[in-house]
């Protein structure tokens, strides 16, 4: 693959990754009331459903560009991009085991639970209820590990580097957002207190993606140049 194909693959990859997340985030129906009432709704809800596939797609994306812009970005130590491919392909093979895990085990229990006679809706809720937490406790490891890390080790690589290098400062924002979200989630039982933070963090990190992914297509050697410059440098 050539550094122009390179380039024009990893920014559409940005681009396609950043407007998917905002599509199935847009779409995702946000429930209220307590467990029992909120298990029915999904048990019941197909856009649940479409909205989980649209960001199992959306993770897919993400977790590819991430590893590509790692793959364009320069920086000293040059570890710091080895880590953040790491970051990005733990956060993402984690996030998507969550996401099939919510598709179907969740979202069957709960139609287990929805349907179950009185001998058996006890059980059936604490079943939904044990892949509820199993779920919620993923979606916070993998807000960590992808939405923090990964874009907060790529910040500061952008940092470093030229060509999108204003660029920086916006992914680490956003990263330390949702590292910080992800931690204070996996310490509280009710992870709704986050859920305005998290979005801020969320979208923060998706802007950043999508703007990288605009200058990644607009010139998609300039990042490859620099590279090369800097390993014929260290050769010297």
């Amino acid at each position: 693959m050539t550094a122009w194909t390179a380039g024009r693959t990893t920014g559409a990859l940005a681009i396609g990754g950043a407007v998917t997340a905002f599509v199935g985030n847009a779409i995702a129906p946000r429930y209220s009331g307590d467990d029992v009432e909120i298990y029915r709704k999904i048990a019941h809800s197909d856009r649940y459903a479409i909205a989980a596939v649209v960001i199992l797609v959306a993770l897919l994306l993400v977790t590819a560009a991430f590893v590509g812009i790692s793959r364009r970005e320069r920086a000293r130590p040059d570890d710091l991009l080895e880590y953040a491919r790491v970051a990005a392909i733990v956060g993402g093979a984690i996030a998507l085991v969550q996401i099939g895990v919510e598709l179907y085990g969740y979202r069957q229990a709960a139609r287990s639970f929805a349907s179950a006679n009185t001998d058996n809706v006890v059980p059936a809720f604490w079943a939904t209820n044990a892949l509820d937490h199993t779920s919620a406790a993923m979606f916070a490891t993998w807000t960590i590990v992808l939405l923090g890390v990964a874009p907060l080790l790529l910040g500061w690589a952008q940092l470093r580097s030229g060509a999108t290098g204003r660029f920086g400062v916006v992914a680490i924002v956003g990263g330390a957002i949702c590292v910080v979200v992800g931690f204070a989630s996996l310490l509280k039982s009710d992870q709704s207190t986050f859920d305005i933070p998290f979005a801020i963090g969320s979208v923060i990190v998706t802007i950043w993606l999508l703007l990288t992914g605009i200058a990644l297509w607009r010139n998609p050697q300039s990042q490859e140049i620099d590279l090369a410059e800097s390993r014929q440098h260290a050769k010297a």
